[in-house]
């Protein structure tokens, strides 16, 4: 999942980070409880009877579009197949043997985009730590914010997400990503849409105003 990083977020993103300008205090819930809640509102409950998944994962940035990945991932077998620039090349994403140079390329792709549409269903991943749920002055209090973290999982377990976090309709509404104490990149989470039970937000947008990532020709598979 954090292959997010370098694929994307430290070549085109990190910009200096920002602190909340009024002080939090912690709200009722626990961070696991509420990410429970955000699991089964995204459809936590249909997502072990999903088959297939297919998508296209599209930046855009100052207007432009940078780059599209199509992907068509086969969830039970693991094996997504993606194309990028006219190029397609399928692998097991579940697999631990060595890929070849284009393999690799494609599980990087799959680690990458998949996470950015379905990070709300793998908020109780093995190794994910959540700090406690916060409020803070400028927030009523349907709101919410909480950072996640990762107990020595991912390729960099260092990282930090603070999510804000929607709490009527249990969904997160923005997230700031923080490799470190002096970088953070947010995006905003948009457009939320039904695909066959999941529901997944298809648009992200820089807190610059500059980047924008989104899903096409999302269609989601299940028995």
């Amino acid at each position: 999942m954090n292959l997010l990083v370098s694929v994307f977020i430290l070549s085109l993103l990190v910009q200096p980070s920002t602190q909340p300008a009024a002080a939090d205090s912690p709200s009722d819930g626990s961070g696991r409880a509420i990410a429970q809640t955000i699991v089964e509102a995204s459809g936590g409950n249909v997502w072990p009877k999903v088959t297939r998944i297919q998508f296209t994962f599209n930046v855009e940035s100052e207007g432009v579009l940078k780059m599209s990945a199509k992907h068509d991932w086969n969830v039970r077998t693991g094996v997504d197949t993606v194309t990028v620039g006219g190029k397609t090349t399928a692998t097991n994403v579940y697999e631990t043997t060595d890929r070849n140079e284009d393999e690799l390329v494609a599980f990087k792709r799959w680690t990458n985009d998949s996470y950015w549409l379905l990070m709300p269903l793998k908020l109780l991943d093995g190794g994910v730590k959540f700090g406690p749920v916060m409020m803070t002055r400028d927030m009523p209090p349907s709101r919410g914010r909480m950072t996640m973290s990762f107990d020595g999982v991912g390729l960099t377990p260092g990282d930090k997400y603070d999510l804000s976090i929607n709490l009527k309709e249990n969904r997160i509404d923005h997230w700031t990503y923080r490799p470190n104490d002096e970088t953070s990149s947010g995006f905003t989470w948009e457009n939320y849409q039904d695909f066959n039970g999941l529901i997944l937000a298809t648009e992200r947008k820089s807190d610059d105003g500059k980047r924008r990532i989104y899903f096409t020709d999302v269609q989601v598979e299940r028995d």
